[in-house]
């Protein structure tokens, strides 16, 4: 799997900020900051409860949400927890959550 190496496609931000005003798309950043601290959250909880559908549920959402600000690095990240084959164990399970919360760390400081 290639992963991008930009944390923001600053392309896509430039898109996003012709779109808009300045002010709307800082409310489109901090909407994106909630939603995304929300739904990481969810995450973890089902993964702790290997819950499989709702797990794919909000990665989907996740990877839709980071694909749209331009945060490809963070919406392949996600991706991962879609497509790939699970159980895996629960260790393996948080350690991608935990590269996932980093990534997302990173994304929040570019913004």
């Amino acid at each position: 799997m290639n992963f991008s190496t930009e944390v923001l496609k600053r392309e896509r931000a430039r898109n996003i900020l012709t779109l808009c005003q300045h002010e709307e798309f800082v409310d489109f950043c901090a909407l994106f900051e909630s939603e995304f601290d929300r739904n990481l959250t969810e995450l973890y909880r089902a993964l702790e409860a290997e819950d499989g559908p709702r797990r794919r549920f909000l990665a989907h959402k996740m990877k839709s949400s980071a694909a749209n600000l331009g945060a490809v690095r963070l919406s392949e990240q996600v991706r991962l927890f879609d497509v790939l084959e699970w159980p895996e164990s629960r260790t393996q399970s948080l350690a991608l959550w935990q590269n996932l919360r980093n990534e997302y760390e990173q994304v929040r400081h570019h913004l």
